[in-house]
């Protein structure tokens, strides 16, 4: 099956993604207007410039996420991890964005090893940032948001949410990955084989539409001595007038008899 990735150079992005990204970007800047609007990060403004920057550099990668699928998981994971830092109020697209790159290297890298270590690069990058934002703002000296009272406080029940969504995340987007790969193999191997069958059946056609040769039937008798001519007469003799021994057979079958001497 011919792969549509390899049809043209690699700096030349696939109609299909060029489209979804145009698409996720208009709704990342919208989301973060809305974001914005709502308060996510308690402010009640954002600079449009870092938004902007944030929505392309989340988005626009994902335009050659087929050509180029492990350099553009790190860029929109990258691109990701700033906004967040950034307090960039919003969360929806940038998800969207990471887990489409994600999904895409699992599906589309043909080099396995390498499409494992760049997506287990990119989670552990994920939980430790995770991690280091957790212990941030735990250690903080606010009262805002929610109470860090007790152990299992309100914060981090909230946490434990944030770490059991972001497992089942990378997990679902690690397993579709995969299964998409295989799907795809098989659908190769199968358009293979059957351009295969029907090149062998293609070859059987000819072959048999081929003149067969006639096979040539000769009169001359078969035996140990000298050549053993048979006419179809009565009497079969040898050459030299003596009669044919008894293992002597034409190659028109007739029953001889013995020849008089």
């Amino acid at each position: 099956m011919s792969d549509p990735t390899r049809a043209t150079s690699w700096w030349v992005p696939l109609r299909g993604d060029v489209w979804l990204a145009v698409a996720l970007f208009v709704t990342a800047v919208l989301s973060t207007a809305l974001g914005s609007v709502a308060g996510i990060y308690s402010q009640t403004e954002v600079d449009l410039r870092f938004a902007l920057l944030y929505a392309f550099g989340v988005t626009a990668p994902l335009a050659w996420r087929r050509r180029l699928p492990s350099t553009v998981a790190v860029a929109v994971s990258i691109a990701f991890f700033l906004g967040m830092m950034a307090r960039i109020p919003e969360l929806y697209v940038g998800n969207v964005a990471v887990f489409i790159a994600f999904y895409t290297v699992g599906a589309w890298v043909d080099d396995r090893r390498r499409a494992f270590i760049v997506r287990m690069v990119i989670i552990v990058g994920m939980f430790i940032w995770l991690l280091v934002t957790m212990f941030i703002d735990a250690t903080a000296p606010t009262d805002e948001g929610l109470s860090r009272a007790g152990l299992f406080s309100p914060y981090v029940a909230f946490m434990l949410i944030q770490f059991l969504v972001n497992v089942a995340f990378f997990g679902g987007a690690y397993y579709f990955g995969n299964r998409t790969f295989e799907s795809r193999r098989q659908r190769e191997v199968l358009a293979e084989r059957t351009v295969e069958l029907e090149r062998g059946a293609r070859d059987d056609r000819r072959a048999s539409r081929r003149p067969r040769p006639r096979p040539h039937r000769s009169r001359t008798a078969r035996c140990g001595g000298p050549p053993c001519l048979c006419h179809g007469r009565a009497g079969c003799r040898g050459a030299d007038g003596v009669g044919c021994r008894s293992g002597c057979r034409a190659a028109r079958p007739h029953r001889h008899r013995a020849g008089s001497a």
